[in-house]
């Protein structure tokens, strides 16, 4: 199968993407300029055609990736391109990635 993965370069987008290769699937990175290229990405999508498509690109995950602008941006904006940028094609499934991260930071 064809999986498209977004987020590659990080430390659970690398393992899911070795695991995936070595299941025998093609493995398909997205750099993360092309998820803020609305037309591009979806030119992308019409192209690779992929079967699964996993989003797991972010900011905002590390203590030092304060910037709350970048925060939405990336995370927000980034997301829904993806989003409508693979409504037109035919894939089994979009499967969006989280960090624990999300719930803030906890003193106890």
């Amino acid at each position: 199968m064809k999986i498209v993965i977004s987020g590659s370069g990080g430390f659970i987008g690398h393992r899911l993407s070795e695991a995936l290769f070595k299941l025998g699937h093609k493995v398909i990175p997205i750099s993360r300029e092309l998820l803020y290229q609305p037309k591009e990405l979806e030119k992308f999508f019409l192209t690779e055609k992929p079967d699964y498509i996993f989003h797991l690109a972010a900011y905002g995950n590390h203590s030092m990736q304060t910037d709350e602008a970048m925060i939405i941006f990336s995370n927000l904006i980034g997301t829904t391109n993806m989003l409508l940028a693979s409504k037109n094609i035919n894939y089994k499934a979009f499967v969006n990635f989280g960090t624990s991260s999300e719930y803030g930071h906890k003193d106890k």
